[in-house]
């Protein structure tokens, strides 16, 4: 693959940087996925109630219960190495 040398110039120079990635970089930690295998999180819910804004403004009390019943289950996971990569910290 070539990248453009331009480009390079550009990255290596960069006082910071920003990637998009997936919810899949998250499932080494343990988090699940949205959509695939067998513990994906929409699964069970409908992404239309849970994850928008029209759901959220028709069952307001039903979206924060579904985070709040899914928070404590993130906060007992630990980042992982492509977490500690992008927010910049050395391993």
């Amino acid at each position: 693959m070539h990248f453009d040398n331009d480009l390079i110039r550009r990255l290596r120079d960069a006082q910071r940087l920003v990637f998009f990635t997936g919810a899949g970089i998250s499932q080494e930690s343990g988090i699940l996925t949205f959509r695939e295998g067998a513990n994906k999180i929409w699964g069970d819910f409908d992404p239309k109630l849970y994850a928008s804004q029209r759901g959220f403004d028709a069952h307001p009390a039903k979206v924060w219960q579904w985070y709040s019943e899914l928070r404590p289950h993130i906060q007992a996971l630990q980042p992982n190495a492509h977490h500690v990569v992008a927010l910049g910290k050395k391993k």
